[in-house]
């Protein structure tokens, strides 16, 4: 595996593994709501960022709607890499000197 494709697993691994816990304990509470896929854009020398925010909460500072897709109560907790994953192929997320 090239060393871009590390980062970005790592990346949406991370993503992805925080918005399981996310979506565990809103479910748990039984206020599951739809989570949107955000991007933190590259700069020269640091790496992007994913982060899953739930419908009805503020994405961080710096971070902007990757996709109009959001991630509903059909996606199975192990899949959500995958669906992360499937959305991140064309978002700004490795830095050229980082990467």
């Amino acid at each position: 595996m090239m060393n871009y494709e590390r980062v970005l697993a790592s990346i949406t691994h991370s993503c992805a593994e925080n918005g399981k816990k996310v979506a565990q304990e809103a479910a748990m509470i039984g206020t599951f709501q739809p989570l949107h896929l955000y991007f933190k854009k590259a700069s020269e020398t640091e790496n992007g960022d994913l982060v899953l925010v739930p419908d009805q909460s503020k994405a961080p500072d710096g971070f902007e709607l990757a996709t109009g897709d959001s991630l509903r109560g059909n996606v199975p907790y192990d899949r959500f890499y995958q669906w992360v994953r499937e959305r991140v192929s064309r978002l700004p997320l490795l830095a050229p000197c980082a990467a």
